[in-house]
């Protein structure tokens, strides 16, 4: 059973209709297919509190609306200033959903607790030989842009299944429908690029974190 449940009604309501119109003009008008994309972009955040659920619904509509700027940046009859323009509004909205979703991670630390390994001192070394020692933990968190981007192309896949679905059948090739589906598709696929450099720059940046030998 979804936790969204236990929140309040109205609130849970009203964060969903702040949704439904940046998911209806892509599923092709489906207001029941619509309404559960949104609880299940909303649970995955897991929301426990009118504030987390406002975090929440600002990170997913920020999402949207920034997959949605750069699927319009995509395309190809676009002129280079308005490419560039969509490009920069995508930008801006995903900084504004990354900024939600930090302070909604900053509310769910404390019941998100992460276990440190067991240390075990090794009492077999002398205290003249080198020992390592782990570098200050990097307070970028490289893993959290990964996590923003998985859940960026778990969005935008959801919601290009649910289109499929509502579309039984391929629709002619120039339909609204297909030109919808082409334009999510476009999005599922730059959705999946960021996530490929997502997963690119954190692993640099753990290369980077190793511990390093000094001198005692």
């Amino acid at each position: 059973m979804s936790r969204l449940t236990d929140l309040p009604e109205a609130a849970l309501q009203f964060v969903i209709s702040v949704l439904l119109p940046l998911i209806l003009p892509r599923n092709g008008g489906d207001p029941t297919a619509a309404r559960s994309l949104a609880l299940d972009l909303l649970e995955d955040h897991q929301p426990r509190s009118v504030r987390e659920l406002r975090l929440a619904g600002e990170a997913v509509a920020f999402s949207l609306k920034s997959l949605t700027a750069l699927a319009e940046s995509a395309e190809p009859n676009l002129a280079a200033e308005k490419q560039e323009a969509a490009m920069k509004w995508a930008c801006a909205l995903s900084r504004s959903g990354n900024l939600a979703q930090r302070r909604l991670d900053q509310l769910q630390g404390p019941r998100k607790p992460t276990r440190q390994p067991d240390v075990t001192p090794d009492t077999t070394t002398p205290p003249s030989e080198p020992a390592q020692i782990a570098a200050p933990p990097d307070q970028s968190t490289p893993a959290e842009p990964v996590a923003q981007a998985e859940a960026a192309l778990r969005s935008a896949e959801k919601l290009l299944a649910l289109m499929k679905a509502h579309h039984k059948g391929a629709p002619p090739p120039h339909s609204p429908a297909a030109q919808q589906i082409q334009a999510q598709q476009r999005i599922v696929d730059t959705a999946r690029m960021k996530l490929q450099q997502a997963r690119k720059l954190a692993a640099a940046a753990a290369l980077q974190s190793e511990p390093t030998r000094i001198a005692a």
